[in-house]
């Protein structure tokens, strides 16, 4: 029975079967299937399944797909190339005016700004409130160590901050955050800051330059620990105001047995785990590296000099660190020897304070007038000679312009 006959017995009320009816219904839904794809009997479906087979061994899907990726894939990228390529430009761009003078001048400037407000803040918390010097210097250090951090891992000289002068730093922080009362600690971060850490100002010629922020970060991480100690020692109501001094035997044992331990974990880090990564990159600097090839340490110079003549003297020339580490032993072990001194005495702990001070103030007007000066004043004479060659267009303007500058 087919459709014609099922319509006609449907509208005569001839009874049709339900299972008739489907039949003829999914027969005929199959064959108009198969007549729009053109395939509408069994051997046009098996010319199909040939032709597709044969498409497919001769690889034209697999090319068509892969033509098809290309372009959408080609589409997606131009926008984000371009998009790269601009945002790279625009980089440039920034780096280049970031290295034009007036953008230094600005920097300059703004930073000369925030060191004097930064000197002047730190005397009026530590006349004013000394009981608030402990977080003051927390909160600076952090700040200032991450500056270092960044400025000096772009730089590769992030390994500086593995030497004892940041050490004492943290272990000033974790003092004051965790044990603020214990007269142990105090005593241990007392002598090594008032000791190795404050004179290496005097000894590494650090500079109070207020627009030179680096200079002034170094300054800042040998001469607050001390101060935050002077502030807790001296001040009244201080919490170590009326601790009793342990001794001159105490302060070098206990000061030494800190700094071995941060003397093998240094070596260990940078002689041991890191050293292939140190053997492969020249340009990341360390202490050792510094000096012995960028400034080398006269004691270091004449050991090379004379590593023929003196015992292991050649051994010592290929191994600096061995040499490096007993001259800072040494130079630790001198600056402790005075302790008792200081943690006993007002007059001498100030003392020592305002002496370091006076050095990097001297340092800094050095630096200013011998070398900072003479770059303006070569930079002036360049800009009055390029003017001189120029023709004169109004001479009011070209002196506004040199003192402007």
């Amino acid at each position: 029975m087919d459709a014609g006959e099922c319509a006609e017995g449907a509208r005569a009320g001839t009874h049709v079967p339900v299972e008739a009816m489907e039949e003829e219904e999914e027969e005929f839904h199959t064959e108009s299937d198969l007549d729009l794809l053109g395939w509408g009997d069994q051997e046009s479906l098996a010319e199909g399944a040939d032709m597709l087979e044969f498409f497919i061994r001769r690889g034209f899907l697999q090319q068509a797909k892969k033509k098809v990726d290309e372009i959408t894939s080609s589409r997606i990228r131009e926008p984000s190339t371009r998009i790269k390529e601009k945002f790279k430009k625009k980089k440039e761009e920034l780096a280049s005016k970031m290295q034009e003078a007036p953008f230094i001048r600005a920097v300059d400037k703004l930073s000369f700004i925030v060191g004097i407000l930064f000197m002047i803040s730190t005397q009026y918390i530590m006349l004013r409130f000394p009981e608030y010097m402990p977080q003051y210097y927390i909160w600076c250090t952090i700040l200032l160590m991450v500056f270092r951090f960044i400025s000096y891992h772009k730089a590769k000289f992030h390994y500086f901050i593995l030497d004892y002068c940041y050490y004492n730093c943290m272990l000033c922080i974790f003092f004051l955050f965790y044990y603020p009362q214990s007269e142990l600690l105090f005593q241990i971060v007392f002598a090594m800051s008032n000791g190795p850490v404050i004179w290496s100002i005097y000894m590494w010629k650090n500079k109070l330059v207020f627009h030179d922020v680096d200079k002034m970060t170094s300054f800042c991480i040998h001469f607050l620990p001390p101060l935050t100690t002077y502030c807790l020692r001296w001040s009244p109501g201080g919490a170590h105001s009326e601790a009793v001094s342990p001794g001159l035997f105490a302060f070098v044992t206990k000061t030494l047995y800190f700094y071995f331990f941060w003397q093998v974990c240094y070596l260990l880090k940078t002689e041991w785990v890191d050293r292939n990564k140190l053997q492969k990159d020249e340009k990341i600097m360390t202490s050792a590296r510094w000096m012995t090839k960028r400034q080398p340490h006269p004691i270091y110079s004449w050991v090379c000099h004379n590593q023929h003549s003196i015992p292991w003297g050649t051994t010592i020339a290929n191994h600096p660190a061995v040499l490096l580490c007993t001259i800072q032993v040494v130079y630790t072990l001198i600056t402790v020897l005075p302790m008792p001194l200081l943690y006993n005495s007002w007059w001498v702990h100030g003392g020592v304070l305002l002496f370091n001070l006076v050095v990097a103030i001297s340092n800094g007007a050095t630096y200013y007038f011998d070398v900072f000066s003479e770059n303006y004043k070569r930079r002036l004479e360049k800009m009055i000679a390029s003017s001189n060659t120029r023709p004169i267009v109004d001479e009011s303007k070209s002196a506004a312009a040199v003192i402007s500058s």
